[in-house]
């Protein structure tokens, strides 16, 4: 099992190689303009129908997929914030153990029943919509810790960032998948996407079936 200060590092890593893979992607698009073919120099029909629109929706998927990660990233840091200024906060606002205990306990209270009922809100909304919210929740609870002073604001703070907090580990369990054998898998999948490519080349039927992938048409 891995530290949050792993977590954090390795979300952040992710972000930042996935958002560098955006802007390759986006890139890419002018390396098709002066590539060089057996009889033009530059565009085919191909590229200007196909590889241009898919290096845009590729570079338009990192930059999401980056984005989820910093989101993660931020949630993780919003969590540990008030357990790493617990000292510093205890002695500019005159908060006792008993007091800072009660604060803390508001969050947990809040995971534990966001744990009953963000996955039927999940199932309602879908994944897209579900974490929108998740970040929204996040900022707003993250504003509300610099806008109040008193034991019970700090505490209506947590309880907010723990509700918004249960949303992702919902959408990870209910909508990822293990990864396992990622050689043998990464290959499966290149043979799979040959075989969907081939089938839009060709008009032949789609009949790929693998150990991990299946695709028929």
């Amino acid at each position: 099992k891995t530290t949050v200060a792993a977590r954090v590092q390795l979300s952040v890593l992710l972000g930042i190689l996935v958002l560098i893979k955006a802007v390759a992607y986006w890139f890419d698009r002018y390396a098709l303009a002066l590539k060089e073919g057996r009889l033009i120099t530059g565009l085919s029909y191909t590229d200007v129908n196909a590889l241009l629109p898919a290096k845009a929706i590729l570079a338009g998927i990192s930059i999401i997929c980056a984005l989820l990660f910093f989101a993660t990233t931020i949630n993780y840091i919003d969590r540990q914030v008030t357990g790493i200024l617990a000292p510093t906060l205890q002695a500019e606002f005159g908060w006792s153990e008993v007091q800072y205990a009660e604060i803390t306990s508001y969050w947990t209270a809040a995971y534990a029943i966001g744990f009953l009922l963000v996955g039927r809100f999940i199932d309602k909304v879908g994944v897209r919509i579900g974490f929108a919210v998740a970040v929204i929740i996040w900022s707003i609870a993250a504003a509300a810790h610099g806008m109040v002073h008193s034991v019970f604001g700090f505490a209506l703070a947590r309880f907010i960032l723990g509700l918004g907090s249960q949303i992702k580990p919902h959408i990870t369990k209910r909508f990822s998948m293990e990864w396992s054998s990622p050689a043998a898998r990464m290959r499966e999948m290149i043979l799979a996407i040959r075989a969907i490519w081939d089938t839009w080349l060709t008009g032949a039927p789609l009949e790929f079936r693998g150990e991990f992938y299946q695709h028929t048409l």
